[in-house]
């Protein structure tokens, strides 16, 4: 959840800022732009690579729970 926010936290900054540039009828410079956009990738790289890595783990931790609910005597069936 924390990475989709910075992930929406950072593509709003980057819209006001040019909204704000736009406004005052200057075009941002190139390199502004370019560093917006590796930025906005960067996030979104890392917002993509923490939720896999997560996903896995939880993957992970919910198959040794069911491992071993399964093992138990006189569990099978029930939560």
């Amino acid at each position: 959840m924390l990475p989709g926010t910075i992930a929406y936290v950072y593509i709003g900054a980057v819209a006001g800022t040019l909204t704000q540039a736009l406004a005052a009828e200057e075009l941002p410079q190139w390199m502004s732009i370019g560093l917006y956009a590796l930025g906005a990738a960067g996030v979104l790289d890392v917002s993509w690579l923490v939720t896999k890595r997560a996903r896995t783990e939880l993957v992970k931790i919910v198959d040794e729970e069911s491992e071993k609910s399964e093992k138990k005597p006189g569990c099978a069936g029930q939560r």
